[in-house]
């Protein structure tokens, strides 16, 4: 049994007020060699609106502190559609890019994509989740889907497990809280200088805002060759390599403010895994990705050993010193003092200063950018009775102002980037130009 209504945590608040920059939902699509039982699919589906209350919930945006409120009307949805697939492709990226409405429309929509094989799409709202989240989700749907064929009475039991990002915060010591706010301070004064892109594509117009996703597939081989050569070169993982051909790309393609300035590139990495292993393994869906920002040295002839070696000795240090993707206001304000005092500030009042400060700011050159590297899945992550996975990857957010956000999947050695906008960010061809040039990046190196 489930509560009518579920608190916000103070992390879902930061996600509700990123709607005014970008769509705030995710899709894992994965690609079959067969076809599914699409009656058993969506039973399954239906069972993980149960498992995880989060997902069978809407958004309500009260005046004082947003909520979750279940659904009344979760057995007279269909939880899977199965739809005809053109030879393009076409339906599934019309489900991609048309944006739900977390007040009105699931969290978890969930639609299976029928050619000659098979394609799942899994759209989770990232007010709720991040891709940690939605991977095990997709997980549990093939979990399901699999038990149900010799089990069809099967009912899960609820997930019970905190969402809240002070579960992770708790297993600091103070010691290491003080480190890890000097290490915030200090990033937020040196990031006010940086230099920031400015892509000259910026045009809020209606009928310039066509969203887009762009995807290019980095074959095995060449992601074999860089890791190799990262791992010779700067002892560098595929994470910071990947970051350095992404910085090196942009350098390439377009100007910046203050290019005198460092550079800043952005990834982010999963703080589950500063929870005790009993507690990871089972965890909420809920946002708990951190974000990592390394900064570049401005000098325009660096090559691309240099920029790879000055990025892996900044994650590094990270690293070594425990404040890896905890360079996050949300790990100060999930203190009680502080979490307490912002008890006290209404929602609403958040949600017009950030509307505001988008109206203010639109046009204007952005700095945030970067990789999401959500390593290498495999097929026991979709553990789907009767068919083989033959490809998955995963896409993020389209944003319609201030950022670029690329995410790469891996998959039996290769690797896929997927990036999203709306053509008032980028258009099309500079979003294509962006990824074939951090393709060309990798394959231009040598071991």
């Amino acid at each position: 049994m489930t509560t009518e209504t579920l608190p916000a945590d103070l992390v879902d608040f930061h996600q509700v007020l990123q709607l005014n920059i970008n769509q705030q939902e995710m899709h894992l699509v994965v690609s079959f060699d067969g076809r599914l039982d699409g009656d058993r699919l969506k039973r399954a589906v239906r069972l993980i609106w149960d498992r995880e209350p989060i997902l069978g919930c809407r958004l309500v945006e009260g005046w004082y502190r947003p909520s979750w409120r279940r659904r009344d009307d979760l057995d007279s949805l269909d939880p899977c559609p199965v739809v005809e697939e053109t030879a393009s492709g076409e339906r599934r990226t019309e489900f991609m890019v048309t944006q739900r409405d977390p007040r009105r429309d699931p969290l978890l929509s969930v639609q299976l994509f029928r050619g000659e094989t098979d394609t799942l799409c899994v759209k989770m709202s990232h007010l709720v989740g991040d891709a940690s989240a939605l991977i095990k989700v997709t997980r549990l749907i093939g979990d399901y889907y699999t038990r149900l064929a010799t089990e069809p009475d099967f009912r899960p039991d609820v997930n019970q497990a905190p969402r809240a990002y002070r579960a992770v915060t708790r297993e600091f010591s103070w010691k290491e809280c003080f480190r890890v706010i000097g290490k915030i301070r200090e990033n937020r004064s040196i990031m006010k200088s940086l230099w920031q892109v400015n892509t000259e594509d910026y045009d809020p117009s209606v009928e310039n805002t066509q969203p887009y996703y762009v995807v290019r597939k980095i074959p095995a081989e060449v992601v074999s060759r860089a890791t190799l050569y990262g791992r010779r070169k700067a002892r560098a993982t595929w994470t910071t390599v990947i970051l350095a051909a992404y910085y090196t790309a942009m350098r390439s393609m377009f100007s910046f403010r203050f290019p005198e300035e460092p550079g800043l590139v952005v990834t982010t990495v999963d703080v589950r895994q500063k929870l005790p292993a009993e507690k990871r393994t089972d965890h909420a869906v809920s946002n708990m990705s951190g974000p990592v920002r390394l900064r570049v040295s401005p000098d325009p002839s660096s090559d691309f050993q240099e920029v790879l070696e000055e990025l892996t000795g900044q994650f590094k240090s990270s690293l070594r010193d425990g404040t890896l993707g905890f360079d996050n206001p949300m790990f100060v304000l999930s203190m009680p003092p502080l979490r307490w005092l912002l008890a006290l500030v209404p929602f609403s009042l958040l949600r017009r200063r950030s509307r505001r400060f988008v109206a203010d700011n639109v046009g204007t050159p952005f700095r945030m950018g970067g990789v999401a590297n959500l390593g290498s899945l495999s097929e026991e992550n979709f553990p789907f009775d009767g068919v083989k996975v033959e490809d998955t990857w995963f896409a993020g957010a389209l944003f319609r102002h201030f950022g670029i956000g690329i995410i790469a999947t891996g998959f039996e050695g290769a690797v896929t980037m997927c990036v999203g906008f709306h053509s008032s960010v980028l258009h099309r061809e500079k979003g294509e130009e962006l990824l074939d040039r951090m393709v060309r990046e990798l394959e231009a190196l040598e071991v």
